[in-house]
């Protein structure tokens, strides 16, 4: 009665690759990319254009050196730039307060 039967072992040995919204597991991380990217219907095999990746606030150095390196390297993308996603959203939704481009508004995250 209270056991799991499951036929596909995938499904219960996948783990999240996030642990407190940081990468820590970089194979499930590698997971994700092929299922977005093939669900994007990029099934190259290599990035020709650049990725843009939103981060936490204070995310630490060396996790964006390993993701840096897994989309180099092993998915061929020409540049990689990360954004906390706080301030994308910002700057996103927030518009010039004059034409000199001054931006206004108050952003808490």
């Amino acid at each position: 009665g209270n056991q799991l039967i499951c036929k596909d072992i995938s499904k219960t040995s996948m783990r999240s690759p996030f642990e407190k919204d940081v990468v820590q597991h970089l194979d499930s991380f590698e997971t994700l990319l092929d299922y977005t990217l093939a669900s994007l219907g990029l099934n190259t095999d290599r990035l020709y254009h650049p990725v843009l990746l939103s981060e936490t606030l204070n995310n630490p150095s060396y996790t964006r050196g390993v993701l840096s390196e897994v989309l180099f390297e092993c998915y061929g993308a020409p540049s990689v730039a990360y954004g906390v996603d706080a301030l994308l959203a910002y700057d996103y939704a927030a518009k010039p307060a004059s034409a000199l481009g001054n931006w206004t508004g108050t952003m808490a995250n």
